[in-house]
């Protein structure tokens, strides 16, 4: 039997433009359990508030900072 919930976060959505990069969260749905070997789906949004568009050619990617 497969248990899947999810846990859904949001953020208050007030871009201000900035120049250059720059970036606000917006949510992430993430499931509570992930069980190991498993493939689990999530998602994160963000909103780009910079005057750069994001493009993968121009090696833009969402990755973290600090991963545990």
């Amino acid at each position: 039997m497969t248990r899947i919930i999810f846990s859904t976060v949001r953020a208050p959505h007030e871009p201000a433009f900035t120049v250059g990069d720059n970036a606000n969260f917006v949510s992430q749905n993430v499931p509570m359990d992930m069980f190991q070997g498993l493939t689990n789906p999530a998602s994160i949004t963000m909103v780009n508030i910079g005057s750069t568009t994001w493009r993968t050619a121009d090696n833009y990617f969402l990755a973290a900072i600090n991963p545990l």
